[in-house]
């Protein structure tokens, strides 16, 4: 059984669209005077991706949040959300970020789990890369991001819900 979930915050737990361009180039300025435009997703049966890392961990599971963002904006998103975490690896505590397994692998030895005890939940190749290279089981999230909507041999999830079912009763993620 899964005990770590492992979440990628933009276009995962959150909709950050309106600032992801600029984060893509690092123009950081422009970011954090926008910051504001970042929103909760809100999915289908009125579940807040945002909040389903409080509902794991109501159920005993670890959460980490594994972003290529830097750390203070990673905070800032975090703390504004009230997201619950464990764990919090930011492209500022490694020298590689995703898709290297690097960030990964990191929050697995913070936690102290195997590999075959975690789950990443993001939206992006990167994540799914970073995952496969940690040897870490990879769910892909299309509830804001369509990037993996027809990739071929992966899991993916249209609704955050389905993620509390697996954590609940152990169902399979729908492929």
């Amino acid at each position: 059984m899964v005990k770590l979930f492992l979440f990628d915050l933009d276009q995962t737990l959150l909709d950050s669209r309106s600032v992801s361009e600029a984060a893509r180039v690092h123009d950081w300025d422009y970011v954090r005077r926008h910051l504001d435009k970042v929103k909760p997703h809100m999915g289908s049966n009125a579940v807040l991706a945002h909040k389903i890392p409080d509902q794991l961990k109501a159920l005993g599971k670890v959460i980490g949040i594994i972003t290529n963002s830097p750390r203070w904006y990673a905070q800032r998103l975090i703390e504004e959300f009230d997201i619950t975490n464990d764990v919090l690896v930011s492209s500022c505590d490694c020298s590689r970020a995703k898709p290297d397994p690097e960030p990964i692998v990191r929050a697995l030895q913070i936690c102290n789990r195997p590999s075959n005890d975690a789950i990443m939940i993001g939206d992006s190749a990167d994540d799914r890369k970073a995952a496969e290279n940690a040897a870490v089981r990879f769910v892909g999230a299309t509830w804001i991001s369509q990037e993996l909507t027809n990739c071929n041999n992966i899991e993916v999830i249209a609704c955050p819900s389905k993620i509390l079912n697996y954590a609940r009763f152990g169902e399979a993620i729908d492929l």
